[in-house]
């Protein structure tokens, strides 16, 4: 028979996707990721409500856990990039990632795509969420990015004696972005950000401006 929905909070997880229509779910083991509309037969066993807490949303409208396709999740808040690469090191940027996906988990998100990262702090983030030890969201990541010599992603308007690695990973031409492309998947990255123009927290650059050439963005 149909049922209301009530969720169970339990410690196992059940990847659902969405579909238009309604979707038989025999004995449910986690409704708190289930997504679209569900017909619930019979009940968790006794097993596995032990130690689970009832969440009685019966009277609730439940909303399918939403997706942020643009997120910087180590990032400093408020900064764009630069005071973070100067006056912080990768643990901050870890913490900082840590702290960030419990907030965002909790606001509604349980997937993001982190799109530019001043370290590979984010790929042990995921992985560290995908072994259940931290709270946060699904995260596919770009880990550093690219970014030409000057250009948006990198940190521009200081002394040139004072050595600045950018936000991204600064590549100028073909080669050395098919090297730095293969060196990120190397090391974690689900895809590929390319700062392909100006932007609007950099200095010395405009979002009008052409930064990558098609030669460039083609080998990536």
């Amino acid at each position: 028979r149909t049922r209301k929905i009530v969720g169970l909070h339990l410690p196992f997880r059940v990847p659902l996707h969405p579909d238009r229509e309604c979707r038989r779910i025999d004995r449910p083991e986690c409704l708190n990721h289930a997504i679209g509309c569900l017909r619930l037969h019979g009940a968790p066993g006794p097993e596995l409500q032990r130690g689970a807490r009832l969440i009685d949303l019966s009277t609730q409208t439940v909303l399918p856990g939403l997706m942020d396709c643009h997120d910087h999740i180590a990032g400093t808040p408020g900064d764009g990039g630069d005071t973070q690469m100067l006056q912080e090191t990768d643990a901050h940027q870890a913490l900082w990632g840590a702290m960030h996906a419990k907030i965002t988990l909790d606001a509604g998100f349980t997937t993001i795509r982190n799109v530019g990262s001043g370290s590979y702090a984010e790929v042990a983030l995921k992985r560290f969420i995908n072994q259940g030890l931290f709270p946060g969201p699904r995260i596919y990541t770009a880990t550093k990015g690219l970014g030409i010599t000057g250009g948006h992603a990198d940190i521009n308007g200081w002394s040139p004696d004072v050595p600045l690695r950018g936000y991204a990973q600064i590549v100028d031409g073909v080669d050395a972005i098919r090297h730095a492309v293969r060196e990120q998947i190397k090391y974690g990255a689900d895809l590929i950000k390319i700062t392909a123009s100006g932007g609007v927290l950099s200095s010395g650059d405009s979002v009008h401006h052409e930064q990558y050439s098609e030669e460039e963005i083609r080998a990536a």
